[in-house]
C-alpha cells in the first residue's frame, strides 16, 4: 500500500498517494524543477475557484507593511497597488470588500475608504476608515505633506495598533495566521486544531 505524499504548502497537506521520494508525481516534478513545493494543486487558481469568497480572499493575504501589521493583498492589483477581488461575478476593490465583509461596517453610496496605514494593498479593516470624498481628499493631502516632510522611510503609522473592528475580523486573522491585536497585545500565530 502506497503512503500519502509528504508535501505540505501553507500548512496544508497533499492528499495524493506517493510515488518517488515519498512525493506524488506533481510534487516530485515541482521539487525537481523549482527546488521546492510551489502549490498543492496543478492549477492553483482553479483549485480555489470553488471555495467560498471568504476563503478565496484569505488565500491571497500575507502579513506586511510597517511592523508586519498590514494584511497585504497578494492577488491582482491595479497600477497604484490597490487590491481587486471577484465575488459573485462582481469585480470590486479588495479593501471595500474587507470593510463590509470582515469589518462588518456598512458602506453607503459615495463613501470612500481611506488607508490609515498609507499602504494601498492593505485590506485589514482596522487599518481603514470610511470618509466622505471631501474629507478623504483633505486627509490624503495632509498625509502626503507629512510623508514629504519626514520621508517614507521615517513614516511609521502605528496609532497603537488598533483593535479589530469586529469579532469576525479578529477570528479571520487568527484562523488565517495573520497578525491581530487583542486588547493591546499582539497575537502572532494561533493554531486552530481541526
Amino acid at each position: 500500500m502506497k503512503k500519502p505524499c509528504k508535501a505540505t504548502f501553507k500548512n496544508q497537506n497533499c492528499t495524493r498517494k506517493s510515488h518517488a521520494n515519498e512525493l506524488c508525481g506533481l510534487h516530485d516534478t515541482q521539487t525537481r524543477r523549482h527546488g521546492h513545493i510551489t502549490s498543492l494543486h496543478p492549477n492553483p487558481q482553479r483549485a480555489i475557484a470553488h471555495l467560498p469568497a471568504i476563503q478565496r480572499f484569505a488565500s491571497r493575504l500575507a502579513p506586511g507593511g510597517v511592523n508586519e501589521q498590514c494584511w497585504e493583498w497578494q492577488g491582482h492589483q491595479d497600477k497604484d497597488g490597490y487590491a481587486w477581488f471577484h465575488d459573485s461575478g462582481k469585480k470590486q476593490r479588495g479593501h471595500r470588500w474587507a470593510w463590509v465583509n470582515l469589518g462588518e461596517q456598512p458602506l453607503n453610496n459615495g463613501t470612500e475608504i481611506d488607508h490609515i496605514c498609507s499602504n494601498p494593498c492593505c485590506v485589514r479593516p482596522s487599518h481603514l476608515q470610511a470618509l466622505t470624498p471631501t474629507k478623504h481628499h483633505t486627509v490624503s493631502q495632509q498625509r502626503k505633506a507629512l510623508l514629504a516632510a519626514h520621508g517614507k522611510d521615517e513614516w511609521e503609522w502605528n496609532a497603537g495598533n488598533p483593535k479589530p473592528l469586529s469579532i469576525r475580523e479578529l477570528n479571520f486573522g487568527i484562523v488565517n495566521g495573520l497578525p491581530v491585536n487583542l486588547w493591546g497585545s499582539e497575537v502572532d500565530q494561533v493554531k486552530i486544531e481541526d
